[in-house]
């Protein structure tokens, strides 16, 4: 199912079937300070409600993500996705990195190498640094991964953890708020939808 947005908007989008829910919050790994904020505001909401929270990261990775990321944001002046973590507890139910094939293995890594060089050049040109800023406030409409894009990260770095991301919010027994990468968020909604959940509200978050 495809989701119309612009780049600057993270949708937050309720599903319910029968009694259970399932919210998904889009997510993103840096970003302003005011966006997780806005997060923190909703997850409190649902968290006094008896929700369950289930956060998106992979698990017995060998890599240190969080220092490169940590890295960038400090470039730019951004906040980080894992402040959310010290403010409530959480389940984390993504894939282990020994789940991943070896081919998607190889994709990691020359995602973490394009990261290092790309920290590496906005520590020299405010050009780059001010490019990718504005990219977070861009409010065009969203464009669709291209093919190739599609081809570099592979399905199991994005369709079939989504797809483990919705089975897992589905045998939870609690409702669940699901904050997972925007990436992933349709094809989260799409599996949902086969396994008989309907969209009940749809809201957005917007960086300005």
């Amino acid at each position: 199912m495809e989701i119309s947005y612009k780049n600057n908007q993270y949708p937050i989008i309720t599903m319910r079937k029968n009694n259970h829910i399932i919210k998904i919050y889009s997510m993103v790994h840096i970003a302003p300070e005011s966006f997780y904020n806005d997060i923190y505001e909703h997850v409190s909401q649902d968290i006094n409600l008896d929700f369950a929270v289930h956060m998106e990261g992979i698990k017995e990775s060998p890599f240190k993500e969080d220092s490169l990321y940590q890295d960038l944001a400090d470039e730019i002046g951004f906040s980080m996705q894992s402040v959310l973590f010290q403010k409530f507890e959480f389940k984390k139910l993504d894939y282990t990195y020994d789940q991943f094939p070896f081919i998607d293995k190889i994709r990691i890594n020359i995602a973490r190498r394009s990261l290092k060089k790309l920290i590496e050049e906005i520590k020299e040109n405010e050009r780059i640094q001010n490019s990718i800023k504005s990219f977070y406030y861009d409010d065009h409409p969203r464009k669709e991964s291209s093919i190739l894009k599609k081809i570099i990260f592979g399905k199991t770095i994005t369709t079939a953890r989504s797809d483990h991301a919705a089975q897992q919010a589905i045998l939870d027994t609690s409702n669940v708020s699901l904050l997972w990468g925007r990436g992933h968020v349709e094809e989260i909604v799409t599996f949902l939808i086969n396994h008989g959940y309907e969209i009940e509200q749809e809201e957005m978050i917007t960086i300005s």
